[in-house]
């Protein structure tokens, strides 16, 4: 398993948006070009779970122990997502020393 203990969050230029109701949709905006994307619930609770305080490792292993897969193809396609969305800049990087605290809620799903 990878030991990535960085720190990530949403970048300020996004926004995720959650539509309920008799049908459900997940969307990522771009708040300075107005382009918008759709996700799958999976990539929507995964960016959500980038809160800055907890580190990549937590929410893989938080996600490993929500979803019913195997943890080697989850674990493979999660690091594969995080690389894409750091090198589109939706994830960005917090320091450690400005996020006063870490939560230490193990729970994936809010």
């Amino acid at each position: 398993m990878p030991s990535d203990m960085s720190l990530l969050k949403l970048s300020s230029d996004y926004a995720l948006h959650k539509l309920e109701g008799s049908i459900l949709a997940f969307h990522l905006f771009n708040i300075n070009s107005g382009e918008i994307y759709k996700l799958n619930a999976v990539s929507f609770a995964f960016l959500e779970a980038f809160d800055g305080k907890r580190t990549v490792m937590d929410i893989l292993e938080s996600a490993i122990a929500h979803y019913n897969i195997d943890p080697q193809i989850l674990t493979d396609d999660f690091m594969a997502l995080v690389g894409q969305w750091k090198s589109l800049h939706i994830l960005v990087g917090v320091n450690p020393e400005s996020s006063s605290e870490r939560s230490i809620d193990n729970g994936f799903i809010k």
